[in-house]
């Protein structure tokens, strides 16, 4: 045990120094000082400006760079050294936090090469991933699709020095990342969800090399998280459903202009995320969906991505995104837009396949709508508010 232990300080009392030890102090508070904008993506709403202050950037920073905290553990995004550069790819927008955290604040920290395209052009993506060969890839779940079902992908070419795919931006279907993992067989491939927002950047990041479909890991370092009953803001337990709200150095100022929404978000210290979440009896993290975007079938509460995961197993379904429409019985029911792969899938294959799979009340009530294309954000994330507008 170090003799030196009593005279050491508590993690936070640092955090909350007014930095007047230091010879020369800066003329501003760096927790009250804007530093960056973001903007939230707006797949329920209106994108709303993040103001991040210099102290939640240096958190971010930190958390992200930490070998120990999770983000850049066993990632191999390893320090430049001056003969070896590791790299990392993606097209995520860089105005959005996950691009801005992973993208650009990680591999500038690390000296790693970044390699970024202004949009998703598959020729021009296939013909980097061949150039560049990286070993970190931060993608949406749609990416790695293309990655894992195109059969002009190929794994000793294109993922050549592929080691790690992380997904974000949406939960990721079971069915691709078992072909992802299957596609670099014999090679073992590290596939990793994980979870954050604009509003908090970094919430938890998966340190498992083995995939578990839902889950986005542990809490990071520093951070309290609570999941509340979403109509009775009671404290819920393991393997309960609720909203997720967060303790974190890494939340934001406020909404820019917008007091209002600051308020309704941050309430009593704890960010109110808006997002549905339970944690197992290992304290593990799993994604269920947005509160905006739960069905309420007869006072059920129905969440849309279970659905599209049980139809994304089907064959025939390319893709899919399920909504809830007004109902004159229910009250709200489930349709289902849905990409199909062959002409043969009709609507009576689909009541089938979903039959004995969900309750009654999970049923596709709502209707069965075969489309060409579903509505995405510039992140890739199915917008189901442009959905119900039809």
């Amino acid at each position: 045990m170090d003799e030196n232990l009593d005279q050491s300080s508590n993690y936070q009392n640092i955090l909350q120094a007014d930095g007047s030890l230091f010879d020369k102090k800066a003329d501003f508070d760096p927790s009250e000082t804007l530093a960056l904008l973001p903007f939230s993506s707006g797949t329920t709403g209106m994108p709303k400006g993040v103001m991040l202050s210099h102290k939640t950037v240096t958190n971010i920073i930190s958390i992200v760079s930490n070998e120990e905290s999770g983000c850049a553990r066993g990632l191999q995004l390893q320090p430049e050294t001056g003969k070896s550069q590791s790299s990392c790819f993606s097209v995520i927008p860089n105005y959005h936090i996950y691009g801005l955290t992973c993208d650009t604040l990680l591999p500038l920290y690390r000296g790693a090469k970044a390699v970024m395209l202004p949009r998703f052009e598959p020729g021009l993506f296939l013909s980097c991933l061949e150039r560049y060969k990286p070993q970190l890839y931060n993608l949406v779940p749609p990416l790695v699709a293309f990655l894992a079902l195109n059969p002009n992908v190929k794994s000793d070419v294109h993922l050549a020095e592929a080691r790690h795919i992380c997904s974000g931006g949406s939960p990721l279907s079971a069915v691709v990342a078992a072909a992802m993992e299957e596609k670099f067989l014999p090679r073992r491939l590290d596939l990793r969800e994980g979870f954050g927002m604009t509003e908090c950047a970094v919430v938890s990041r998966n340190l498992e090399y083995t995939y578990k479909p839902g889950c986005v890991g542990h809490l990071v370092n520093n951070s309290e998280a609570k999941i509340i009953d979403m109509d009775t803001g009671d404290l819920l337990g393991p393997n309960q459903p609720g909203e997720l709200c967060l303790k974190s150095p890494m939340i934001m100022m406020g909404y820019y202009n917008n007091e209002e929404e600051t308020k309704q978000t941050i309430r009593d210290g704890w960010l109110h995320t808006g997002d549905v979440l339970y944690y197992n009896e290992n304290e593990e993290l799993f994604v269920v969906d947005r509160i905006k975007d739960m069905i309420k079938v007869k006072g059920f509460q129905v969440p849309p991505t279970e659905l599209e995961k049980v139809l994304g197993e089907m064959e025939g379904v390319s893709e899919v995104a399920v909504i809830g429409v007004a109902h004159d019985r229910l009250g709200e029911a489930p349709r289902a837009y849905i990409i199909p792969a062959h002409d043969e899938l009709d609507q009576d294959m689909v009541h089938a396949w979903l039959k004995d799979k969900v309750a009654s009340y999970k049923q596709l009530a709502g209707g069965i709508v075969f489309v060409k294309d579903l509505p995405r954000s510039p992140t890739g994330k199915v917008l189901r508010k442009e959905l119900r507008k039809l």
